[in-house]
């Protein structure tokens, strides 16, 4: 069940490779955590790096940016194969946060999209918990939260047996974010007693996408009164069957479920801005465009990466974080070198499963490097790795 989800992206994407073939995502996901459960972000991309051959090109690319996303790597160049590309058209870029919500108000299921290797989507996603919770949505329903952790809502911080991408640090700051809110985090992956076993990759999927929507009904059902905010992968909103593939979006269409649906995913040459930005036809009426258009509600245009300092101007320019400035230590000046930044209060309690809530990789002779962390998070552990 842990690689359920991320293998059969792998096998969905890569119809005509050959079964027998390794999986990168499999050798790096066996060296991602040790006998004990503890957390090494180092050993997958070096396991990858030193493979690179014996791999398909798509999948090595796939996992490589999946892994270096992990530790705030960012290539706009190799990481953006995965987005949709859309077309300029004649649109008009408004604020996100008055359309969504203007939407919003008046739905009781929103489901977000991300790119797997884009953590600037989960952060994104981070700052609209507070406009929807105050309009009333107070269920977070994860496609990644594995079922194995079911005391997220008491802990209030997810660790490494919280599932796979919710290990990326972004991703774990936007869970403590929601716990901090108010929200009760919820999962609606299909679940291992829900599994079957289907040859064919379109059934295997379809019948996926059906029990994920059969638990996000359920956890409405339980919870008449709460509005949900659903957060997923890529594809899972298309609201209609396309290509004979059905996903989550339109199975919740058939139960007579409309779920707002919101994609990050598309790229767009008219997004010349500094920050996130909904299409519009007017400057309020949301349109879409790419290969999406006509499947979801609104589109969300994120600008391309731009960085200061080795950082993405999107994570310094969160509002939500603080910079701080920490020396790094003689003896790993001029190595290549991870540094990870843990709430200490989570890391003593539970070592290398924790995860960190910024970390990102150091390769040149800098005497001190900026670190992101939240602003309300008052003890933090910083510790280096050499990316060996």
């Amino acid at each position: 069940m842990k690689t359920y989800a991320m293998l059969l992206i792998w096998l969905i994407a890569l119809p005509t490779v050959g079964i027998a073939q390794q999986s990168p995502f499999s050798g790096a996901f066996e060296r991602f955590t040790d006998a004990k459960g503890n957390l090494n972000y180092v050993a997958p991309l070096k396991y990858l790096q030193d493979n690179e051959a014996s791999f398909d090109k798509w999948a090595y690319e796939q996992a490589f940016a999946t892994y270096q996303s992990f530790v705030g790597a960012t290539d706009n160049t190799k990481n953006s194969f995965l987005l949709d590309k859309g077309l300029e058209g004649n649109v008009q870029l408004a604020d996100p946060f008055a359309v969504i919500m203007s939407k919003a108000r008046n739905a009781s299921l929103i489901l977000l999209n991300e790119a797997h290797h884009v953590p600037a989507h989960r952060a994104f996603a981070a700052t609209m918990l507070d406009s929807l919770y105050a309009a009333g949505y107070t269920i977070l329903s994860l496609e990644a939260l594995s079922e194995e952790d079911t005391a997220v809502n008491s802990r209030k911080y997810p660790v490494a047996s919280s599932g796979f991408y919710t290990r990326e640090p972004v991703f774990a700051n936007f869970i403590r974010a929601a716990l901090a809110k108010g929200f009760k985090v919820v999962g609606h992956e299909i679940r291992s007693n829900q599994e079957k076993q289907l040859s064919d990759p379109v059934a295997r999927s379809n019948y996926r996408d059906s029990l994920q929507a059969v638990n996000l009904l359920a956890t409405s059902k339980a919870n008449p009164q709460a509005k949900v905010f659903g957060y997923v992968g890529y594809d899972h909103i298309l609201e209609k069957e396309r290509d004979k593939y059905k996903r989550l979006g339109a199975y919740l269409q058939e139960a007579n479920v409309d779920a707002l649906t919101i994609d990050q995913v598309t790229t767009c040459s008219c997004a010349k801005v500094n920050s996130p930005a909904v299409l519009t036809s007017d400057g309020a009426n949301p349109v879409t465009i790419g290969a999406k258009k006509g499947y979801v509600d609104i589109q969300v245009v994120h600008p391309p990466v731009a960085l200061a300092g080795g950082r993405p101007h999107w994570l310094i320019n969160t509002q939500t974080k603080k910079a701080t400035w920490v020396q790094v230590p003689r003896q790993y000046k001029g190595k290549k070198v991870l540094v990870q930044v843990y709430n200490k209060t989570e890391f003593e309690a539970e070592g290398e499963r924790a995860i960190p809530v910024d970390q990102f990789l150091v390769d040149d002779n800098q005497s001190r490097v900026r670190v992101m962390v939240p602003e309300t998070l008052k003890q933090t552990r910083v510790q280096f790795k050499l990316f060996e």
